[in-house]
């Protein structure tokens, strides 16, 4: 679930204005752009898992926040909880099935700096690290990523798909295949951009009686 969590941080939010400006410059151009923008972000989720070598299919659903620069809460609410709450350079996995938690502390320098979809680096760090394409389809855009061999995400993921909407540019889906060739679709609904979000509801405890594991 951590990888999950990584390509939740990098949702891409962008700003187009035709097909023929559609090229990865203009793309990362107009993602500063809105990054600067962008204050909050919350949407309902729901993720699909698909197996091909079983044949199976497992899905899940819940709700994220994000709240500039470095808080964000991904909450998987069904089938079983299990909640992501980053704070600053700390980062913590509850799970209430296996009534544990653990605690990660993010290495320096790695804060969403630009936005919540960055892997913890700048557009322009992460487009030395993917073969980046861009197609669109009616109204949606969608931007192909292909982690190059010195890109961590290369030993998880040969492919990664972000869809955005032309008409307000938030992210509506994102689709992974990994090296398996299994695929996990996320799709975001009721995304609400910069409402006003209480710092509290970042401020998740873990319960007494869980184990704690700090990494």
């Amino acid at each position: 679930m951590l990888k999950i969590l990584s390509l939740i941080l990098v949702s891409v939010l962008a700003n187009f204005t035709n097909a023929q400006e559609l090229t990865v410059d203009y793309v990362i151009e107009k993602m500063k752009e809105k990054s600067k923008t962008l204050e909050t972000f919350t949407a309902d989720f729901e993720q699909k898992k698909i197996s091909t070598l079983f044949d199976e299919e497992e899905l899940s659903s819940g709700k994220f926040f994000y709240k500039k620069k470095d808080k964000f809460l991904l909450d998987y609410q069904k089938p079983q909880k299990t909640t992501f709450v980053s704070v600053g350079r700390t980062l913590t996995i509850i799970s209430e099935s296996r009534k544990k938690a653990d605690i990660y502390k993010v290495k320096k320098g790695v804060e969403h700096k630009e936005g919540f979809w960055g892997f913890g680096e700048t557009f322009e760090e992460a487009k030395k690290k993917f073969n980046i394409k861009i197609s669109e389809i009616g109204s949606q855009i969608t931007i192909q990523l292909f982690p190059l061999e010195d890109n961590p995400s290369a030993k998880y993921f040969t492919q990664i798909d972000l869809t955005v909407q032309r008409k307000n540019w938030t992210p509506s889906k994102i689709v992974m295949l990994d090296l398996d060739e299994d695929i996990t679709e996320i799709t975001f609904k009721k995304p609400i951009e910069n409402k006003e979000i209480s710092d509290k509801i970042f401020e998740v405890e873990v319960p007494k009686e869980y184990e704690k594991i700090i990494h």
